[in-house]
């Protein structure tokens, strides 16, 4: 009960800890924009909330365009609004539902009045409804996003590396500069790269790829691929804008599947030493490609951490890939506001690199659920541990930005040993990153 108390408390930070749009009633869905007009005067909201430039900013809403920006009005005018990307991040392996939140804004005027709360807690409801996992976000203002059963999970990391430093002369595999016909084989080679990580987007989802082509001036020339090649097989790639300012090379793509790629694209970035004065790219704290330097060279910073919200818990935890030789099951409960369908009691069972969620004394009738009965029948006899855990410690747990261990010292996790042990094994896996921004 004790544990329990000081989790309200943090919940309410010294404030009434019920969740804006919690109570009874459906929330009323949010708004598109009606035209070109209003998705400017919301462009022109998050230019006064950012600070970027407002052409900028309508130049990028304008190339996602209105079915991806939803607005509050408040007598008859865009008061505030937000963006949803509709996406997907890798965990465990596997690709999960995502649905990204940017440009969350309110007018001036208007601040201080619960809108942006009652916009995302309207987004939230939608995501659900429309069979979301997850949503990420970079956040603002962290305090709002906790509210809503956001948390800390993972981070973007700047990795900084001297060409005259690198120290590599490998140029066993073919280069070339990627044509328009390479983007599948650049593809798998993403794909192939990520499954290993937690965290990293999939940027070949539809809502994705407009976000990243979003407000690009035609006039521009295109960034620069260049592939590593073995055969037919593209086992690494980097890419760049054609325009650069300064003696700074930033990298869009740094993508080394295997150790001879690495050498390759380390090689072909010592080859600017005369030019470039520094490469900047953005990847996981601990890539692998850092280790084939013969000389500890580079930097890595965090950039910025993201916040996660598991939207439908089953969904999201069945969704996911886990560590092969894992057999476990546990029985949770988990704490949301907003989400009376996400608190269970589950029993989440592990096997095979998979999981299914059963739903109290029922199960849930997914394929996953039906995995997971299969898997259930693998684990070892007796009754399952169990675990409390509120909805913003799942999420850092979820993508291995925090263990079972670390969070036992936080107030978002009620277990014994064993439940804690179990939730060691289930998620492990390597440190949650994400090089995209949005």
């Amino acid at each position: 009960m004790a544990g329990r108390e000081k989790r309200r408390k943090r919940k309410g930070a010294g404030t009434a800890t019920r969740t804006p749009g919690s109570g009874r009633g459906r929330a009323r869905p949010l708004d598109r924009p009606a035209g070109e007009k209003e998705l400017h005067a919301l462009a022109d909201i998050g230019t006064l909330a950012f600070g970027a430039p407002p052409e900028r900013v309508r130049e990028w809403l304008t190339g996602l365009g209105p079915e991806v920006a939803r607005v509050r009005r408040l007598r008859g005018e865009v008061a505030g609004g937000l963006v949803l990307h509709p996406a997907g991040q890798w965990f465990g392996g596997r690709r999960v539902p995502m649905t990204g939140v940017a440009l969350v804004c309110v007018a001036p005027q208007h601040r201080a009045a619960g809108i942006a709360s009652k916009l995302m807690v309207r987004a939230l409801r939608e995501m659900r409804a429309g069979g979301m996992a997850l949503s990420t976000l970079y956040a603002a203002t962290v305090p709002l996003y906790r509210r809503l059963g956001y948390e800390a999970a993972g981070g973007r990391y700047e990795i900084t590396l001297p060409p005259n430093a690198i120290g590599l002369r490998d140029r066993g595999l073919a280069l070339r500069e990627a044509g328009p016909g390479d983007g599948p084989a650049l593809d798998e080679a993403y794909r192939r790269r990520v499954a290993m990580e937690n965290g990293p987007l999939d940027q070949q989802a539809p809502g994705w790829i407009r976000a990243l082509t979003a407000g690009v001036n035609p006039q521009h020339p295109p960034p620069r691929t260049y592939a590593v090649w073995n055969g037919s097989r593209v086992e690494g790639y980097l890419r760049y804008p054609a325009k650069r300012e300064d003696r700074t090379l930033r990298l869009t793509d740094f993508v080394a599947v295997t150790p001879r790629a690495g050498r390759r694209l380390l090689t072909f970035l010592a080859d600017h030493r005369s030019t470039i004065e520094s490469v900047v790219w953005f990847g996981a704290p601990a890539d692998p490609a850092l280790l084939l330097l013969p000389e500890h060279s580079y930097r890595v910073r965090l950039a910025g951490p993201w916040m996660m919200r598991l939207v439908d818990v089953p969904r999201a935890l069945e969704a996911r890939g886990y560590p092969e030789g894992v057999e476990e099951e546990i029985r949770l409960r988990v704490e949301d506001d907003l989400f009376p369908g996400n608190r269970g009691p589950f029993t989440l069972a592990v096997s095979g690199g998979r999981a299914g969620v059963r739903s109290g004394a029922g199960a849930r009738t997914t394929t996953g659920a039906r995995r997971g009965t299969e898997a259930s029948a693998r684990v070892r006899a007796g009754s399952p541990a169990g675990a409390t855990i509120d909805v913003r410690g799942l999420a850092a747990l979820y993508s291995g930005h925090l263990s079972a261990d670390q969070l036992a010292a936080t107030e978002y996790l009620e277990a014994a040993p064993a439940a804690i042990a179990a939730l060691r094994r289930i998620f492990a896996g390597p440190a949650p990153w994400m090089a995209d921004a949005f």
